[in-house]
């Protein structure tokens, strides 16, 4: 055996492994903190005032490193496009370690941020530093060890390779779909026994009828919408955040906020799960425009904190609460839309992601995780390809294209100009 082809089995061992068990880990913690944080904050005053002092030491002290070490916080995922397209570096123990510790303050405290993120930021570090360490020239490996990250979080093995081939056009190649190939699959098994987790918990049950069909007009335009309503906030709050630097202070606020909110409201802190996997169309229309505004701005101002998190699950949370939205004034007109509503909101959530992130066969390969594969393809292909293609007509990029834009050079090492 060669001594090239040896270092290429021990690297895809060492992803295999490490992702694999990284991730669970990291899955299994996010979950025991927001519990941990529910806990204190519901049990009695005494536990709930303990929460927000540990809260606010930990956002105050994580400030500060964030301040000292910038380009640390966030998702991550900006400044490995970032890396990827511009020769960006950064140091991959020093990203591992502060996104790890930010997304776990941000989840005990109730920000409306995902896991997804994280989950490819500490895969994506993991592959970055191995890579270095046995030198390998070409950043495939890097770029296979972020969609396993990303195949880990939602124990979705062919999500996860068409995130790779989509995330990664121009640098695609014959070498790089086989990597991903032998290491996104078994890490994703790995996932799934030992620490079975479902971030897309809906179940559609019912088949749409074809004479159905002209419903899908609402998610199309609903997606359309609020895809776009979504970057604006992300990036509006970004470039404000550019301009004033408020978001040093906002995020000590925004903490005391999300905490209130933990006790008194909690339906608008968290990933957004809850909007996945219930229906809230029963809640009056104002009520639920109100819901929609809201985690919009939650997200928005949670993505540009100097904490972590992931705004793939919160998209697709704000998908949700858009659809149950569209089913309630859609109902007043035609009640039989409430028989399909968990159709329509799968292809809202997903046609959401395929439009901020630019990857739409990534999002449908997702939602058939999500029931029957023949009751779910059409519906969610036609509504997530079409809403695509129209967008597309005006050369839109994901946001993360965006954002990674907006990195400082304070940010990251500039070797090459974004």
């Amino acid at each position: 055996m060669s001594k090239k082809l040896t270092k290429n089995l021990f690297m895809i061992i060492i992803l295999i492994t490490l992702i694999s068990l990284v991730i669970s880990l990291a899955q299994f913690l996010f979950h025991e903190i927001i519990e941990l944080g529910t806990y204190m904050v519901n049990h009695n005053n005494i536990t709930f005032s303990l929460m927000i002092i540990i809260a606010l030491l930990f956002i105050l002290l994580m400030t500060y490193i964030n301040k000292r070490y910038k380009g640390y916080n966030g998702s991550g995922v900006p400044q490995f496009e970032a890396y990827f397209d511009h020769n960006r570096e950064f140091n991959p123990i020093l990203m591992f370690i502060l996104i790890s510790i930010n997304t776990f303050i941000a989840f005990f405290t109730g920000f409306a941020l995902g896991g997804e993120g994280p989950s490819i930021t500490i895969a994506g570090s993991i592959g970055y530093y191995f890579n270095n360490l046995f030198k390998f020239k070409d950043k495939e490996y890097i770029m296979v060890a972020c969609s396993t990250g990303f195949a880990c979080a939602f124990i979705a093995p062919l999500a996860g390779f068409m995130h790779l081939i989509e995330e990664n056009k121009k640098h695609l190649s014959w070498t790089l779909i086989l990597k991903g190939i032998l290491i996104i699959v078994p890490a994703s098994f790995i996932c799934y026994f030992v620490f079975n987790h479902n971030m897309l918990n809906l179940a559609v049950n019912l088949r749409l009828p074809y004479q159905a069909f002209y419903m899908l007009f609402i998610p199309i335009l609903l997606s359309i919408l609020v895809s776009y309503t979504f970057k604006g906030v992300v990036l509006g709050i970004k470039d404000l955040n550019i301009k004033y630097n408020f978001m040093i202070i906002g995020t000590i606020i925004l903490g005391l906020i999300m905490i209130l909110l933990k006790r008194y409201y909690p339906i608008l802190t968290g990933g957004g799960g809850n909007f996945i996997s219930n229906s809230y169309y029963d809640l009056s229309i104002i009520l639920l425009l109100v819901l929609l505004v809201g985690r919009l701005l939650l997200t928005g101002l949670g993505t540009n904190s100097t904490l972590s998190g992931g705004i793939v699950i919160p998209m697709i949370a704000i998908g949700a609460i858009a659809s149950d939205f569209g089913v309630s004034v859609f109902g007043l007109l035609d009640s039989n839309i409430y028989l399909y509503s968990d159709t329509l909101k799968l292809c809202t959530m997903l046609s959401v992601f395929a439009l901020v992130t630019r990857c739409p066969l990534t999002a449908i390969v997702l939602g058939l995780r999500c029931g029957n594969v023949l009751d779910i393809i059409l519906p969610l292909s036609i509504v997530v390809l079409v809403s695509y293609l129209l967008t597309d007509l005006i050369k839109d990029k994901s946001i993360y294209k965006y954002l990674a834009k907006r990195l400082t050079k304070s940010e990251v090492n500039t070797l090459g100009e974004v």
